[in-house]
C-alpha cells in the first residue's frame, strides 16, 4: 500500500504518477519494470516516489487495488449479496479480457505474460483475509476441500492460475471470445468437480 503521504497528492499528481507506472508496466514486467523510468513518465524524481511509495512493488499493487477496486464495483461485489468463489473468477476473467483491443491491453498483457508465483501471491493474498473474514458473503466456501488459509491460498491459487492461462492465450492468439469463454467454462467446471466423470467418483473414494 501506498505511504500515508499519497493520499494527500493532488488527483492531478495521483494520476501522473499512475499513468507513468501503466506505461512503465506495458514495456516491462514488474521485475524488469525500472523505477527510474515511471519518474520519469510521471515527471517527477526518483526521491519523490519514495517519499509516496516503498518500493517498485508497492506502486504495482496500487494500480491492481485500483483494478480490483472497480472490477468489485462494476460486478457489485461490495455488496452484501452472496456469491460463487468459482463465479467470482469467472467474472474477473470477462473483466480482463474485457480489455483487449483498448489502451489497457498492454498492461494486461505485460502483467499476465510475466506472472511469477511471487506476483500471483502479491495480488491474491489481499482477497484472503477478505474471503475468510466475509464467509457470509461467499456462497459454499465451506464446501471447498481446505482446513488453513495456507490450503485456501493453494485453491485460489489454481484458480488465479487458470485465469492467467486462459487470459494468455486470449491475448496471444487471433480467436473469437466465445472460444476462450467456452474453454474458461470447461477448466472452471474441472476445478470445481475433478477430471473423474461424475458416475465415477465414488470409486476413486
Amino acid at each position: 500500500m501506498p505511504l500515508k503521504a499519497y493520499s494527500r497528492l493532488s488527483e492531478e499528481k495521483k494520476k501522473r504518477i499512475i499513468e507513468g507506472a501503466i506505461k512503465e508496466f506495458s514495456i516491462h514486467s514488474l521485475e524488469h519494470a525500472s523505477i527510474n523510468a515511471i519518474a520519469q513518465n510521471a515527471s517527477v524524481s526518483r526521491t519523490t516516489l519514495y517519499y509516496y511509495f516503498t518500493d517498485i512493488n508497492d506502486i504495482f499493487m496500487t494500480i491492481m487495488n485500483e483494478v480490483m477496486n472497480d472490477f468489485q464495483k462494476n460486478f457489485g461485489l461490495n455488496s452484501d449479496k452472496q456469491v460463487d468463489i468459482f463465479e467470482i473468477y469467472y467474472l474477473f476473467f470477462k473483466y480482463v479480457t474485457s480489455f483487449k483491443n483498448t489502451e489497457w491491453e498492454a498492461f494486461v498483457k505485460t502483467m499476465f505474460s510475466d506472472m511469477s508465483i511471487k506476483l500471483q501471491k502479491m495480488i491474491t493474498e489481499p482477497y484472503i483475509q477478505y474471503y475468510v473474514s466475509n464467509k457470509d458473503h461467499i456462497k459454499n466456501l465451506e464446501k471447498l476441500d481446505y482446513e488453513s488459509r495456507e490450503e485456501l491460498l493453494d485453491i485460489l491459487f489454481a484458480l488465479f492460475a487458470l485465469v492467467t492461462a486462459s487470459v494468455n492465450y486470449y491475448f496471444k492468439n487471433n480467436i473469437d471470445f466465445d472460444i476462450i469463454d467456452y474453454k474458461f467454462k470447461r477448466g472452471l467446471r474441472l476445478l470445481r468437480y475433478g477430471v473423474i466423470k461424475e458416475e465415477y467418483r465414488k470409486e476413486e473414494l
